[in-house]
């Protein structure tokens, strides 16, 4: 079965009014110092002259941090809530109470998708790899789609050096899971070319608590960055990025007779491919041209094993998804006089899904005496095997004027083209019951299909 579905959306023009000096629009916690610069708005400025509700991990705060993820990172920033999914490795991102689905995740700029569950996009990198993490709080669609209706967090990774040679190590330990981590890179700057390779390795054991060690709260990850630039001249820059993470990990339950209940994701992992240029001061209006392009694949296997003491059977959902995304954006500011400055741009992402899915059932006692069958019978569905697409096609523009007495006035406009086509969709569904009442010979067996 093949179908597709058009779909062409248009995002509402938004305008905003604010006070130039922005310092009274941040959150407490936001840095104040005029040092730290951010692309919120999809242009580099000193954080006090963004005119959007921005909070920022800066590279002094992740090297003073004892976080193992990047969610650890960010637990702290008023407005975010990590959902933990019941386990150490894996974290998702609400931003002022919106679903983790509605909060944009970015790295570099290029969203992480995540097609397959509702639980948001997984923020797959290694906190020694990250220069500083940018949040947006509140709808910020105009810049970034319709994706980042409740907020957006771009993870900036760390580039190259400021000399010709840098090196450094880390390590800890984490005594609440046995837990180790490890880190090291090598950097450098020499003659217009900017170089970096990183690599770093986290374990963890079950959780230990006063009450005992929490079952199935293991993780372990592993990631490698790797970056290369040239500098043509001062104002034009080429450059590659390459970037791996591997995680596993599971999710237990601490709830008396559900014990047994677990997700195990034996593997997760993101491997990225991206080139960009940058040029700068190209005349009297334009200011900046840049280009990416970029290559993501997120592959993933996961078993979810339902159970419990009062449950009638078992459950063993099995899921193997595997995401190709490619992007390519181009992105122009515009200096129109004195008092506006133009960002205009154009999207494109492809995302292409593979994904299986099968369902195994278990009777237990319950079960058993409810269907009149030997305990142990099994019950298997086959769920089936989709592969599916996305094609994303957005122009968006950005004004910034200028006005009298400091204020600002902030205005644009995103026009989104979405078609989705699905093909060979199918559901394929097989019953079995099997008596497991073992005989000299072989086992008694007996089959249905529908």
């Amino acid at each position: 079965m093949k179908y597709s579905n058009l779909t062409l959306t248009a995002a509402a023009v938004t305008a905003a009014l604010a006070v130039g000096t922005t310092a009274q629009a941040q959150d407490a916690d936001t840095v104040t110092t005029e040092n730290v610069k951010v692309t919120a708005s999809r242009v580099e400025q000193e954080l006090m002259d963004v005119n959007m509700s921005v909070s920022v991990i800066t590279a002094e705060d992740i090297a003073k941090s004892d976080a193992r993820t990047v969610g650890d990172l960010l637990k702290d920033v008023p407005g975010v809530r990590i959902n933990n999914d019941g386990g150490q490795g894996m974290k998702r991102i609400k931003v002022r109470g919106e679903d983790t689905f509605r909060t944009l995740v970015m790295i570099d700029g290029q969203k992480i998708a995540e097609h397959k569950s509702m639980s948001g996009s997984p923020m797959l990198i290694d906190p020694a790899m990250i220069e500083r993490i940018e949040v947006i709080k509140g709808p910020a669609s105009v810049l970034y789609g319709s994706d980042a209706i409740g907020g957006a967090v771009n993870i900036i990774t760390k580039k190259g050096g400021s000399k010709p040679f840098e090196a450094g190590v880390s390590a800890g330990l984490d005594n609440s899971s046995n837990g180790v981590s490890a880190s090291a890179y090598v950097a450098g700057n020499i003659d217009g070319w900017k170089y970096r390779l990183g690599v770093a390795h986290e374990k963890g054991d079950d959780l230990r608590t006063p009450a005992g060690d929490m079952t199935s709260t293991g993780f372990k990850s592993a990631g490698v960055n790797g970056f290369l630039s040239y500098d043509i001249d001062e104002n034009k820059t080429v450059g590659l990025t390459l970037d791996h993470f591997d995680m596993e990990f599971m999710s237990g339950s601490a709830m008396p007779g559900y014990e047994d209940f677990l997700v195990d994701v034996p593997e997760w992992k993101r491997d990225k491919v991206g080139l960009f240029a940058d040029f700068r001061n190209l005349g009297e209006y334009l200011s900046r041209i840049r280009a990416d392009v970029f290559y993501q694949k997120s592959t993933k296997n996961m078993l979810n094993h339902v159970a419990g003491s009062d449950m009638p059977f078992t459950v063993d959902n099995y899921a193997d998804n595997e995401t190709d995304q490619y992007g390519f954006s181009l992105q122009s500011d515009w200096q129109l006089g004195e008092s506006n400055y133009l960002v205009a741009g154009y999207e494109y992402n492809r995302d292409e899904l593979k994904a299986t899915s099968n369902t195994i059932s278990t009777l237990g006692r319950m079960g058993a005496l409810m269907m009149k069958l030997p305990a142990g019978s099994l019950y298997y569905n086959n769920d089936g095997v989709y592969n599916g697409s996305m094609q994303t096609h957005a122009l968006f523009a950005s004004m910034e004027t200028t006005l009298p007495a400091d204020f600002t006035l902030n205005y644009g406009a995103r026009y989104t083209y979405v078609k989705t086509d699905m093909d060979d969709a199918y559901s394929v569904k097989k019953y079995a019951l099997e008596t497991r009442v073992q005989k000299r010979t072989q086992p008694a067996i007996k089959v249905m299909t529908v």
